[in-house]
């Protein structure tokens, strides 16, 4: 055991019995460091000591529990306060279908109108907690988190977005620690809490032996269905993964399913995205870029912005000004196949 205060060390010896009980999560998930030979007993100097342990209550029944000897870790629900902003999109900026968007905004309406009438209507007395659950589910790049800033928008509603890595520690228990904080920010400050990504917050819960990282898995999503319960406010969920959710999830939301765009939506988001300042050559025809399928919103924008960078490098290389350049059908076309190109590898 070191006496260096700044990264004191605590060292304990294991024996084959209890060394058997250890499983991967613990060694390796957490990046607990097991290590080889220290007291039973630790003394209050190592109870700042960022790591964690195992205590041994008894050499001879060898029990173990889960012994954290560093200083707990605050989870103040201030630090997801400060991830709360105004929303960046309405419904405008999206190319939803028809149907999807009816969906959406009689979701939002609905629930807008069933806050109003609870109290008056006894509602309430049948339901104390009204849910306000959605669940967004789709191709990568069709809108997502687009779609739930454009949500928090027609709520009239600040937006508090938290991402996977918002939530995880290398530490025991802290995961379901942050998700408490998170629910607790939203509470206090009357926000849309959405979660991105969120097939790896809320996966399906495992009822065999479980491994460290499916302990881990379930203990997260534990924690959230009794936050699910109890919070007034709005919860936005988004994945691209639907059936990984735990069926708990799947069953407390309201699905809405979105698509990539046909061709007239494929038209709409060329127009928006070709605006007037770039420098396009006649051959450019939104009508022929709109015949290219299975592309979604950002694969056309980020294509844009790939033909652009070809026409300025093509000025270059000719000896002119970049800025001389022009962006030409072939420059689009070319660009739009590198991105379905590059976005099939995440699937």
């Amino acid at each position: 055991m070191s006496n260096n205060n700044n990264n004191p060390k605590v060292q304990v010896k294991l024996s084959s019995s209890i060394n058997s009980k250890v499983n991967s999560w613990q060694k390796e998930m957490l990046g607990i460091d097991v290590l080889k030979s220290a007291k039973k007993n630790l003394p209050n100097n190592v109870l700042n000591c960022s790591v964690f342990t195992l205590s041994i209550e008894s050499a001879d029944n060898a029990a173990l529990t889960h012994q954290s000897i560093h200083k707990e870790e605050e989870v103040d629900p201030a630090r997801f306060s400060t991830l709360i902003r105004l929303p960046k999109h309405t419904l405008s900026d999206l190319r939803l279908a028809p149907e999807v968007e009816n969906q959406v905004k009689k979701t939002v309406d609905f629930f807008l109108v069933r806050e109003s009438i609870c109290h008056e209507w006894g509602l309430n007395e049948i339901q104390p907690v009204q849910k306000k659950i959605i669940s967004l589910h789709g191709p990568s790049g069709c809108g997502k988190s687009t779609l739930a800033e454009a949500i928090a928008s027609r709520l009239g509603l600040n937006i508090l977005v938290v991402h996977c890595a918002d939530l995880l520690s290398k530490f025991y228990g802290t995961g379901p620690k942050n998700i408490k904080a998170c629910f607790e920010a939203a509470k206090q400050k009357k926000v849309v809490l959405f979660f991105d990504e969120a097939d790896t917050l809320v996966k399906k819960r495992s009822t065999q032996s479980l491994s460290g990282l499916e302990d881990a898995i379930n203990a997260m999503t534990n924690q959230f269905l009794p936050e699910l319960d109890e919070f007034k406010g709005v919860v936005i969920f988004a994945t691209n993964l639907i059936t990984n959710y735990d069926p708990s999830i799947i069953a407390r939301a309201t699905q809405i399913k979105l698509f990539l765009p046909d061709e007239e939506g494929r038209k709409q988001i060329w127009s928006r995205y070709l605006i007037p300042k770039l420098p396009l050559a006649n051959d450019v025809v939104v009508e022929k870029l709109a015949k290219v399928k299975g592309v979604c919103g950002r694969e056309i924008r980020d294509a844009v912005e790939e033909a652009s960078c070809y026409a300025a490098l093509r000025s270059q290389a000719e000896g002119k000004n970049p800025f001389e350049g022009v962006i030409t059908l072939k420059d689009l076309l070319n660009a739009i196949e590198e991105q379905k190109k590059y976005h099939s590898l995440e699937t």
